[in-house]
């Protein structure tokens, strides 16, 4: 992802974004499941531009108080990452913190931060003063392009240690206003554009271009 650069167009982000919205949130509603180990290497990606989620190897209830800390560190929710030992979370509020850091990878092209602690750096700024972490992120100084700021909100809101703050469902992530205000978006629920046979047509593109690449440099 670092290598290849953000998906910096808007368009393509949110459709992109919004084909695993609609993984997850089948995961969750029509097995009552969650992830827990949601991540950009759990992402597959057909030959048609199709996103499917894979390895179910932690998958868990929606409704169980959960004990056991599991999933990848740089995604894993601050309830799980400093959890103490006769703690307890729920599965859908960390899959959605993890779905913030993947917005974020896909945007920026670089972690938020390494982990999900007061003691990262980053992380505790954006707990402490979302406007300071939102001026001073070592990758957003590197944009030269101005952040949308329902996409601040929307990350800040999902990346929050406080669970109540973090949308409820993945329904409300693709019901936020930064994808509901988009002219050409027809319904988030269902990922349907005015213009959806081009937007495939351009992520199937930028895929082509990056298996290209990488073939590239295997050589």
């Amino acid at each position: 992802m670092q290598a290849h650069g953000p998906v910096s167009d808007g368009k393509l982000l949110k459709y992109i974004f919004l084909q695993v919205c609609q993984g997850l949130k089948s995961l969750h509603t029509s097995t009552l499941k969650c992830h827990l180990d949601l991540k950009l290497e759990n992402i597959l990606v057909s030959e048609e531009g199709v996103l499917k989620l894979c390895d179910f190897g932690m998958v868990q209830p929606i409704e169980q108080d959960l004990q056991k800390r599991q999933g990848t560190q740089m995604y894993m929710a601050p309830e799980i990452e400093d959890k103490r030992f006769d703690e307890t979370y729920r599965g859908v509020p960390a899959d959605i913190f993890a779905l913030g850091v993947l917005l974020w990878l896909l945007r920026f092209a670089a972690p938020p931060f390494a982990k999900a602690s007061l003691y990262d750096k980053n992380y505790s700024v954006l707990q402490r003063n979302a406007d300071a972490f939102w001026r001073l992120h070592p990758s957003l100084k590197r944009q030269s392009a101005v952040i949308d700021e329902d996409l601040q909100e929307l990350l800040t809101s999902m990346l929050s240690s406080d669970v109540s703050k973090r949308p409820n469902s993945v329904e409300a992530v693709m019901q936020h206003r930064f994808f509901t205000k988009e002219a050409e978006l027809i319904d988030p629920s269902t990922n349907l554009w005015q213009d959806s046979d081009a937007l495939k047509a351009s992520f199937t593109e930028k895929l082509f271009n990056c298996l290209a690449s990488k073939r590239h440099e295997e050589d």
